[in-house]
């Protein structure tokens, strides 16, 4: 008898802007993430060694970023950051019946795609789903979403578990978050 589960995740873009009073109120910045590939992600936990060691997905996502400051450092902006958060209202995954999981069963990993963010950028490696920690820091201004872009890789019940979790299909909406540091 196989132990069936899937994960089944689904990836919304959030761009937000957290800056400085003048900030919010100029029209002088641009950010956005650019989805390329991957909008989608599932883990199918349909044999005992994915069930017991987990699924990882290696750049399964591609992003490119883009955020300018038009008016060259008269907002105060020195960089940008990525983070990744459940969606609102998801507290847990959330199963076909009651069932629920845990969020940090997910990790989440940002890679540069193309090596052109360079000696610019801090990547943290993976991280579990809002344990609020970013996945990457750069000071790269501009960046440009053509040749600026970040791979994401994910990997369920690789460090948490979810051996002896009910069987069910399980989802959650996550929001990848692009704003600028100051």
């Amino acid at each position: 008898m196989a132990i069936r589960r899937i994960l089944h995740i689904n990836n919304i873009l959030l761009v937000l802007i957290i800056a400085s009073y003048n900030v919010a109120l100029s029209q002088n910045n641009t950010a956005r993430l650019v989805t390329i590939i991957g909008s989608q992600v599932s883990f199918n936990f349909n044999t005992i060694s994915k069930h017991s060691s987990g699924i990882t997905k290696p750049n399964y996502t591609r992003f490119g970023v883009e955020l300018a400051d038009t008016v060259t450092g008269g907002s105060g902006i020195t960089g940008w950051k990525i983070e990744v958060n459940p969606a609102a209202g998801f507290a847990s995954f959330i199963g076909n019946g009651a069932n629920t999981l845990n969020t940090n069963i997910l990790e989440v990993k940002a890679e540069d795609a193309n090596a052109n963010l360079g000696a610019s950028s801090v990547f943290n490696g993976y991280q579990i789903l809002g344990n609020g920690t970013p996945l990457m820091t750069s000071t790269l201004l501009p960046a440009n979403p053509n040749s600026h872009q970040i791979d994401i890789s994910y990997r369920c019940g690789v460090t948490n578990s979810v051996f002896d979790q009910t069987p069910d299909f399980y989802e959650m909406e996550i929001e990848f978050i692009l704003s600028p540091v100051q």
